[in-house]
């Protein structure tokens, strides 16, 4: 739990500068208020981290999942190429976003916690990322309760893929690797034939995913976050989706991966369940944030090869495999 005081100090460091930002600009050197604000903040996430370290880790009794493991391997083991391949991409089913939703919310009506209190999320680096309030399911649709129970969801898609990953992905991906060699050009051949992945783009992909193969999961994650953000782009573009902003000056830039996902259109192009595996993965801070995170050089390497990063290398891997007409690849 975090004490009372170092709590105390991150709301009083934070109402400060709320109040300090309110004096007006011209008004601000003579008071040096703009200094006091950096200093503010400086204080503020030095509070933040201390309260970091005052936290403690949840222990809930250990799964055994060693029935699953034995099951993954036996589910991949002994298969031809391609099958094995076919068979390593569909082990898992991805995520539901229905299902996720549902469980959130019982897990929460059934939380005085959830209920009463206010939740507030910290990055490493000591930033308040999000907050959330306590809420009422006297009205679900209302943003008040839809911030907690997005939240709620993405706490509880985490947990799953951490789950998958020991369970499904890594006990699979030993056996394949150890019957199988899966060589760069082999998997550009495989990139070719795919309906998904955009042309001009092959080489990256099948890169990306050999290192994958390779279990160098720093390379990979750097390689196909990229692509997948030029593949949304491009579903929505080919579709007739905008994907850029015109300013006051003429200027019109691409939108990033986060305003891309947020359109209220995307679900008309794209799956919702994949929509939702590409927010929670990449783009929201309560999450792995793991586009963001590389894309403003925040991505340490224990973070590019975490669970989140070889899920997110599986799921490209999947999109790839179930996209190819395999008739053209079986002999």
């Amino acid at each position: 739990m975090i004490t009372r005081a170092i709590w105390l100090r991150v709301i009083f460091f934070e109402r400060a500068i709320q109040i300090l930002r309110k004096i007006p600009k011209k008004e601000r050197a003579a008071y040096k208020v703009d200094e006091r604000i950096e200093n503010l903040h400086k204080k503020m996430n030095q509070a933040n981290k201390l309260a970091l370290g005052e936290m403690r880790r949840i222990e809930t009794p250990r799964l055994d999942i060693s029935q699953s493991v034995e099951a993954s391997r036996n589910y991949v083991a002994g298969r031809n190429f391609p099958d094995v391949l076919l068979a390593f991409a569909n082990i898992y089913p991805g995520a539901n976003v229905d299902q996720i939703r549902e469980s959130a919310k019982k897990g929460m009506q059934h939380s005085i916690l959830c209920r009463l209190c206010t939740s507030t999320h910290i990055t490493r680096e000591g930033r308040v990322a999000a907050k959330s309030p306590g809420f009422s399911f006297d009205n679900t649709d209302s943003p008040e309760t839809q911030q907690p129970i997005w939240q709620e969801m993405l706490q509880h898609y985490q947990s799953d893929i951490g789950l998958v990953i020991q369970a499904h992905i890594l006990p699979a991906l030993q056996v394949v690797n150890a019957e199988h060699r899966l060589i760069e050009v082999t998997l550009l051949s495989l990139c070719r034939s795919s309906h998904v992945i955009p042309p001009g783009r092959e080489v990256l992909w099948a890169k990306g995913l050999f290192f994958g193969f390779e279990r160098d999961f720093v390379v990979s994650t750097h390689i196909l976050i990229p692509q997948l953000e030029h593949l949304v782009r491009m579903i929505m573009k080919q579709s007739g989706l905008k994907t850029t902003t015109l300013d006051s000056n003429g200027i019109e830039t691409e939108n990033g991966l986060s305003a891309l996902l947020d359109n209220p259109d995307i679900e008309k192009v794209m799956d919702k369940n994949l929509i939702f595996e590409f927010k929670a993965l990449l783009s929201d801070a309560v999450g792995p944030n793991l586009r963001n995170e590389m894309a403003h050089g925040l991505l340490e390497a224990d973070r590019a090869e975490s669970v989140y990063a070889i899920y997110l290398w599986w799921l490209c891997l999947r999109l790839m495999i179930n996209s190819i007409p395999w008739q053209n690849h079986k002999k």
